[in-house]
């Protein structure tokens, strides 16, 4: 059995600086969101929540009158919890990661190119508890979106 639920929030930048309404487009300001999942396969129980923060700054044109308009950075912070029933026995393993409980912390970004190229960066700090083996399994990603 799973469940889970789900909450997004998104505060326009024209809500936060009334001010700068010319200087901003529609999907600029905050956003913020949170899931929980809870899960139960067999003997194995997990639950695990993520929290996420993200502010996207738009700058009009910068290069050519066309290029680098707006950037999103963003933190999240995230844990999985990982158990057995308690009539089990100690489900724990070194060998076996899907037993490792784990928390992860993320900064990244979102970067427009132009209306139709995006990059996005995230670096992940994962710390694992393994049971027994010391991992180091930090991961950087860099991804490239073309639409058309």
């Amino acid at each position: 059995s799973r469940y889970g639920f789900g909450v997004d929030y998104f505060l326009a930048a024209k809500s936060l600086f009334p001010r700068w309404k010319k200087n901003v487009r529609k999907q600029d300001g905050l956003r913020l969101g949170f899931q929980y999942i809870n899960a139960e396969d067999g003997d194995l129980l997990r639950d695990g929540w993520y929290t996420q923060a993200s502010y996207r700054f738009s700058f009009g044109k910068l290069v050519g009158n066309r290029y680098f308009r707006s950037i999103e950075p963003l933190v999240r912070y995230g844990v999985l919890n990982v158990d057995v029933r308690d009539d089990a026995p100690s489900f724990r393993q070194p060998s076996l990661p899907g037993t490792w409980d784990r928390q992860a912390l993320t900064i990244g970004a979102l970067l427009e190119v132009t209306g139709d190229i995006f990059m996005k960066f995230e670096y992940v700090m994962n710390n694992e508890d393994s049971g027994g083996a010391d991992v180091n399994n930090d991961e950087m990603l860099i991804q490239l979106l073309l639409t058309f």
